[in-house]
């Protein structure tokens, strides 16, 4: 059988703080947590399509044709893609910040998401299939930053 003291000096060094001077943590609920971070992978992913959005606007401008002489392109194909770049870049540093649990990062990364989202609608006349995909993207980022929120203890 077992010795009934070694279990009692088990509970009794589980008890105990791990270092001098220290406080034992509480549990940390990492309910939620897989859906947080795939949020952070995502938003990583959707910064690369967005950079590669601008890099094509900027250096290829001929890629994107608007359908029909109404199209809401009003920057013209160099503020468009100058637009796509800074907000991949802005996203890819959010992104990264959500894997990391920075506290800022969830707010910033849903209000890029949501910008994202609006931009893309605006260039839908000009690359109707890639602003479909690159909002749904977005929606996907914003459920995942949203659906979970961190704790104090877990950040």
């Amino acid at each position: 059988m077992s010795d009934p003291g070694a279990v009692s000096e088990v509970r009794t060094a589980a008890a105990q703080p791990t270092a001098p001077g220290s406080a034992r943590q509480p549990p940390v609920d990492m309910t939620g947590i897989g859906l947080f971070s795939f949020a952070g992978a995502v938003l990583i992913l959707a910064g690369f399509f967005e950079v590669i959005e601008g890099l094509v606007a900027l250096w290829r401008p001929t890629v994107y044709v608007p359908g029909g002489g109404d199209a809401l392109v009003a920057l013209g194909y160099t503020g468009w893609g100058w637009l796509h770049l800074i907000l991949g870049v802005l996203a890819l540093a959010a992104g990264i910040g959500v894997l990391a649990l920075r506290p800022w990062a969830r707010a910033i990364g849903t209000l890029l998401a949501a910008v994202s989202a609006i931009v893309n609608l605006a260039f839908i006349p000009a690359y109707p299939i890639w602003a479909l995909v690159l909002i749904a993207v977005d929606l996907l980022v914003i459920y995942g930053l949203m659906a979970y929120a961190p704790t104090g203890s877990d950040r």
